[in-house]
């Protein structure tokens, strides 16, 4: 038996006005579904963000998706306790190597989802048009390759990534802009939200 690798992580959700009120009604998250129209980067799941990491950018891609201003954006803040063992953090060489293999078997004539996380390792941010793309391609494939893993005896709960997202100006002179989305597959681990709020 595998020994337990216990991490605890203090995240935050930021969705609508509307979701919060029905997960809070529900005591439980509300998966994200990915289809064209609304890919999700990191496939099916429930998202959360690092409570400090660019709780701005993560409040814009929210209002991307749904016409919404900043005073109908929430915040749920949770600590979620994850076992390494099933966390396929996509920022490690042991988890990208294997995905990149994987996508490769499924793009192995059209090289652009390879290309645009080769460019988002070396943070040279893809083009808008680019960026669209991937979205679309990432969040199927992610959850192709959970599937895959699945399917191979793997117990997966979360997956993990840094995403590039360009270089801004402020008083210190440029700055890199990266964030960390996670997205957890098991939602036992958060189906009950009042044992892991914080």
């Amino acid at each position: 038996m595998e020994k337990l690798n216990m991490n605890s992580y203090f995240l935050v959700h930021i969705t609508t006005l509307e979701n919060y009120n029905s997960i809070i009604k529900m005591n439980q998250f509300l998966p994200s579904k990915y289809t064209l129209k609304n890919p999700q980067w990191l496939g099916n799941g429930v998202y959360l963000w690092p409570d400090n990491d660019l709780i701005k950018l993560g409040k814009s891609l929210v209002k991307c998706n749904k016409k919404v201003t900043n005073k109908d954006l929430k915040r749920i803040y949770i600590q979620v306790d994850i076992d390494e063992n099933k966390h396929v953090n996509l920022d490690t060489d042991y988890w990208q190597e294997r995905f990149l293999k994987f996508t490769n078997n499924i793009y192995n004539e059209d090289n652009t989802l390879l290309n645009i996380l080769a460019a988002n390792r070396e943070y040279d941010k893809p083009s808008s048009a680019c960026l669209g793309e991937f979205g679309k391609e990432f969040g199927k494939c992610v959850d192709l390759f959970i599937k895959y893993l699945k399917s191979k005896g793997f117990d997966i709960d979360i997956v993990s990534y840094y995403f590039y997202h360009g270089r801004r100006n402020n008083v210190l002179g440029r700055k890199e802009l990266y964030f960390r989305q996670f997205c957890i597959k098991n939602e036992n681990l958060v189906n009950d939200l009042n044992s892991c709020l914080i």
